[in-house]
């Protein structure tokens, strides 16, 4: 868009707080040219044409717009977007984040408006950083605590450590349609499983917004962890959530309800900032370890990541740094997935990736351990791999073979089944 910015301090002001500092920023006034309309503006600064980014629009400049919403040349409207000052130093510390790649997106998408002729000046000249403002949004919900996607330090006042003292069964767990587990075989008999969905409670994680409804990354991570610990189950192995809700068991909806009352595996209450409920989770891991100590010990961690909304993600994988057998107990992992891709849909290929990451999680663990990204949520093909039940049951599936080709036990007696079937 051609012609000078202007810039203003706008009424209403987002204030981050992150290692007790203040973080300060203005949104993006702009003017229209003639014949432009909202969904139009959207594209020209690279942003989703979404409801989310439709509604903010219309609620910072309800007072400029008409009654179908139609904009006017002769004003000028504020996007959606938040200026910051650069600091001289990195993105990070100008806008008060610790997520490295969302830093990376923030760079990018301004470069690339930048190379469009859309932003008058690189932020590094102008010491003024655009931000879509829904990273301000998920950061504000879900600061990430230096590096391990978990958010910020508030917990509601109520909160308590009060012990849950109902009995939580299959049918709480999993639910009314997927109490009863099937026995397949006891190929996992002697595995111990610590499955560890992202966020909950306080912390719904990363926000992605779909049809106008929003998807939470704590009910998504939830609800394929519970498919994949029943799956293992069904093969003898010992399953334990660092994570459960009392309410929600497998869902077969594809927005699923956003809740606060999940626990820690322990049944105690989330609380604590973010590197405590951290800790809470490996000092659940440990607890059980302890006393279990002859069983083969896993733990997986799945997440879904939030990254800039026109990238599409492949189902990827960090190992412990380091670690040898936790390496190529993910690349396994990996190439199930890949190979599934390849046998299902050969036109789409598969483009995950595995690489070291010193994540709190996979560096405090006692035992061999993965973290699992799902995909995207800001992206609306990824968003299709998390809406749709049976997608999350495929992920479910997949990473359950995965897991059976990647233990030395379980590899012997497919091989031995294998070769029995032959003869």
């Amino acid at each position: 868009m051609g012609g000078k910015q202007n810039f203003f301090i706008a009424a209403f002001v987002i204030f981050l707080c992150v290692n007790k500092s203040s973080y300060s920023a203005e949104y993006l006034q702009i003017k229209p040219h003639k014949g432009d309309g909202i969904y139009s503006l959207l594209k020209k600064y690279e942003l989703p044409n979404d409801s989310s980014y439709f509604n903010k629009f219309v609620e910072l400049n309800k007072s400029r717009l008409s009654g179908k919403n139609e904009i006017f040349s002769h004003y000028e409207y504020k996007m959606p977007i938040l200026i910051f000052e650069y600091n001289g130093i990195n993105i990070r510390s100008s806008i008060g984040i610790d997520n490295y790649d969302i830093a990376l997106e923030i760079q990018n998408w301004n470069n690339k408006l930048l190379k469009n002729k859309i932003k008058p000046q690189d932020y590094k000249i102008s010491k003024e950083i655009w931000v879509p403002f829904h990273y301000i949004k998920s950061q504000s919900k879900s600061n990430e605590q230096v590096d391990e996607n978990e958010s910020s330090d508030k917990v509601p006042a109520e909160i308590t450590t009060q012990k849950f003292s109902k009995k939580l069964n299959n049918e709480r767990i999993f639910g009314k349609k997927y109490t009863q587990i099937q026995k397949i075989d006891n190929s996992l008999n002697g595995y111990v499983f610590y499955i560890d969905p992202g966020h909950g409670g306080p912390d719904p994680g990363a926000i992605g917004f779909k049809n106008g409804q929003e998807m939470h990354e704590d009910e998504y991570a939830y609800d394929v962890s519970l498919r994949l610990a029943r799956n293992l189950m069904q093969h003898g192995a010992a399953v334990f959530l660092t994570i459960i809700d009392p309410n929600d068991g497998i869902r077969d909806d594809k927005y699923l309800r956003n809740s606060k009352d999940e626990m820690f595996g322990n049944r105690t209450i989330i609380i604590g900032n973010s590197r405590e409920r951290l800790q809470s989770r490996i000092d659940y891991i440990n607890e059980i370890y302890s006393t279990r100590k002859k069983s083969q010990h896993r733990l997986i961690i799945i997440h879904v990541d939030s990254r800039q909304f026109d990238q599409k993600i492949d189902i990827f994988f960090y190992n412990q740094p380091g670690d040898t057998a936790s390496k190529k107990y993910a690349n396994i992992l990996l190439k199930t997935i890949e190979n599934k891709y390849l046998v299902n849909q050969p036109q789409r290929g598969y483009r995950g990736t595995l690489a070291d990451r010193n994540l709190f999680m996979l560096r405090h663990s006692p035992c061999s351990a993965v973290y699992i990204e799902l995909g995207n949520i800001q992206n609306s093909t990824d968003q299709i791999r998390l809406i749709e039940p049976n997608n999350r049951q495929a992920i479910a599936n997949w990473l359950t073979q995965g897991i059976l080709k990647a233990d030395t036990r379980t590899s012997t007696i497919l091989k031995s089944k294998k070769k029995s079937h032959k003869k």
